[in-house]
């Protein structure tokens, strides 16, 4: 979900690219063949083949929560890191040279922890540098109204401010659970008394954010995955192991292509056009006016957020109440009419508007760093079906009545990211990623958590949860937001 100016091309090949950086996930296969800017152009611009309008309720899932869009966001912010980002992913490999860590490690929570990003921690006698700095309802916010958090992209929209909040006050609840002796570190014991460490950090601090991070992992691997990419594929990748993305341990991990500009790309189409927040609120995704103050709130914009918009998570998850959350839309090639024409202040003001669309942009960011095209990466993972220009131009026509103004043998070799799209909405109608979307997905999760010395695959693999949740031995996102105290305040 972010920039787009590109600096280069180049892609390093396969396991080998350099630590830090971008490489291919299929470095055999050749570019998709380039058709400049006018398909992309057409495909994604506004009254398109790509817009679905803004009719939710349409568009609607049946099984993908509207939370879902942003935890997977949030799970993207964790993984790289590239300060140009706004709503679409810059990931040009010849332009950054470093990147967030690429584990699940929640270093967009921690920044460089206590020691090298004191301004996100309470530094009082009370806590000791073991707690985040949170407010009641919003992030800690300096007198400038800038988020004091890891990753100043966790404020970029009003949502996934309020589930870095989240996870602020679950580190926080934990911290509190581990003095108390309510809860154990992961290995079942007691997590000390503050005793400083060498790094600076304080024992209590570390066992809180080891026992923060083992969840989360066990949530991707056993929540998120599955509901994206179904348990299917996710117990193939579990049980056999990566095929595809198999990263040394011996270097730190690269972010292949394939998945950073295509696959996980998906959540853009599940963006709703607007929210609803709480009880009394419901938002549109951005303002009627590019130029509108953020005071009073009308929008998702990021920034500060006051008590009566504070996000009721009921309405974005399902909790096993009565009550159904909102759903995000279906995954397929459509996307929110709001996406397809950026305002002021998500893009600069000098973008032409044949730029402004994030489809467009997508669909030119592929060709910019020469990924394969869709068919060619299916058939080399092995996909049982693959889509031809006839099937494409059924799924554009069934998904959205829709007619494809290309030739059959562009469509025969169509950009990776549409290609998965379509494949998601003809093998599942949208509920998850198809074959291929699901395997490049699966493979990297599970890759770099295998390739991390330090996650749970690695330490204790028959681990499992132990923190309060309403499955025991298991632990989800519902579990995490009743953990951090920020579900029935504003139910």
């Amino acid at each position: 979900m972010h920039g787009f100016t590109s600096r280069g091309s180049f892609v390093p090949d396969g396991i080998y690219a350099s630590e830090g950086r971008f490489g291919r996930l299929l470095p055999v296969l050749d570019a998709r063949q380039p058709t400049g800017s006018g398909p992309a152009q057409t495909l994604g611009a506004p009254g398109g083949p790509m817009d679905a309008g803004l009719d939710d309720v349409k568009n609607a899932s049946e099984t993908l929560a509207a939370g879902f869009t942003f935890l997977a966001q949030f799970i993207d912010h964790d993984l790289d890191f590239d300060p140009t980002s706004s709503l679409e992913r810059q990931s040009d490999p010849a332009a950054i040279a470093n990147f967030r860590t690429p584990a699940f490690d929640l270093d967009n929570v921690y920044g460089t922890g206590p020691s090298g990003s004191p301004q996100i921690y309470d530094m009082s006698a009370l806590s000791e540098g073991a707690k985040l700095f949170v407010g009641d309802t919003d992030l800690a916010r300096s007198s400038q109204g800038t988020a004091l958090i890891g990753d100043p992209r966790n404020d970029e929209n009003m949502i996934i401010s309020q589930l870095e909040l989240a996870f602020m006050k679950a580190h926080n609840g934990i911290v509190d659970g581990l003095r108390s002796h309510a809860f154990m570190d992961v290995y079942g014991a007691p997590a000390g008394t503050n005793r400083d460490t060498d790094g600076g950090e304080n024992t209590v601090f570390l066992a809180a954010q080891q026992l923060l991070r083992w969840h989360y992992q066990w949530m991707i691997v056993h929540e998120f995955l599955p509901k994206l990419c179904g348990d299917a594929v996710v117990d193939d990748v579990i049980g056999n192991g990566p095929q595809f993305f198999r990263p040394s341990k011996l270097r730190q991990p690269f972010i292949p292509v394939e998945f950073s500009v295509a696959a996980y790309r998906f959540g853009h189409a599940t963006v709703r056009s607007q929210y609803v927040v709480n009880s009394a609120k419901t938002l549109p995704l951005f303002p009627t006016d590019p130029n509108a103050s953020k005071t009073p709130r009308t929008d998702l914009r990021g920034g500060p957020v006051s008590p009566e918009f504070a996000i009721d998570w009921t309405n974005f998850f399902d909790f096993g109440s009565e009550k159904t959350a909102q759903r995000a839309r279906r995954i397929q090639p459509l996307l929110n009419t709001l996406l397809l024409d950026l305002p002021t202040g998500v893009i600069p003001k000098n973008i032409p508007p044949e730029r402004r669309s994030l489809a467009t942009r997508n669909l030119l960011r592929s060709e910019a760093l020469m990924v394969p095209s869709g068919q060619d990466v299916a058939r080399a993972l092995g996909a049982v079906e693959i889509l031809s220009a006839a099937d494409l131009r059924a799924v554009a026509r069934n998904a959205g009545n829709a007619t494809l103004p290309m030739f059959d043998e562009d469509l025969a070799s169509t950009y990776l990211w549409y290609y998965l799209l379509a494949e998601a909405y003809e093998q599942t109608g949208g509920e998850r990623l198809g074959e291929t979307g699901a395997r490049i997905v699966a493979e990297v999760f599970i890759g770099l958590l295998n390739a991390d010395a330090l996650s749970y695959r690695n330490m204790f693999p028959r681990w499992k949860p132990t923190l309060p949740s309403a499955r025991p031995g298991t632990f989800g996102i519902t579990d995490l937001l009743e953990l951090a105290g920020v579900v029935a305040v504003h139910a």
